[in-house]
């Protein structure tokens, strides 16, 4: 993001516990008014163990991957939208660009 930020002038980044309601209420509310948001959170499929079938994945360890990847986006979104100009726009990465092929 900071590269990003840097090649287009105006634009910041931030960074903050996506898992956190209260820690992005805070960033969005000391951010103020934002044009646009992109996120790159991002959950370990590999760490939790879930990059496998489902009947070998252990529940908890799909839930906290959902909170992480998910939720987090969620959180992301609900915290923004009050802060977000009327053609603002939000974009949400997956984690897929990522992996080897």
């Amino acid at each position: 993001m900071k590269t990003a930020a840097e090649k287009m002038p105006g634009a910041t980044y931030h960074s903050c516990d996506a898992k956190s309601e209260a820690s992005l209420t805070a960033l969005f509310e000391t951010i103020g008014h934002v044009d646009h948001v992109a996120m790159t959170v991002h959950e370990s499929a590999a760490r939790l163990g879930i990059d496998t079938t489902a009947d070998k994945m252990n529940l908890d360890a799909v839930m906290e991957y959902a909170n992480g990847k998910f939720f987090s986006q969620y959180r992301v979104v609900k915290a923004a939208l009050p802060h977000l100009a009327a053609d603002g726009s939000i974009t949400l990465t997956s984690g897929v660009a990522s992996r080897a092929s």
